[in-house]
């Protein structure tokens, strides 16, 4: 890996997966899928994040939810849903108890910024 062209989505991903790679953690503690999925439906029904929707091509919360790996959704709504929407997701983290996390594998996201145009 030298000198990875990081304007490109191939190039950050060859840094995150030498990092992983190094760094010898396979494991880590990951709020359940369950939990996931039911924190951004409430906060998403009181706080719609239109323009996540809108990128997406989604017109409901429910379909959105059911269609899309809620991983992947939690990753891009640090980019594309408003402020008002983060913060009662931060809320909602607040209350978690160690019974909605779960033990596994770490798993990678990676998407294309220029596709979801998060970045001009």
């Amino acid at each position: 890996m030298r000198n990875p062209d990081v304007s490109k989505q191939g190039g950050i991903r060859s840094i995150v997966l030498a990092a992983y790679q190094r760094a010898g953690v396979k494991q880590g503690y990951f709020l359940r899928t369950e939990k996931a999925s039911d924190i951004f439906k409430k906060v998403s029904l009181k706080i719609i994040p239109e323009r996540l929707m809108n990128t997406l091509g989604y017109s409901s919360v429910e379909e959105l939810i059911k269609k899309e790996d809620i991983y992947r959704l939690f990753a891009l709504a640090r980019y594309l849903a408003p402020l008002e929407w983060k913060d009662a997701m931060f809320k909602e983290f607040r209350a978690l108890h160690s019974v909605d996390f779960v033990k596994r594998e770490i798993q990678f996201r990676f998407f294309d910024a220029q596709t979801y145009r998060i970045w001009p």
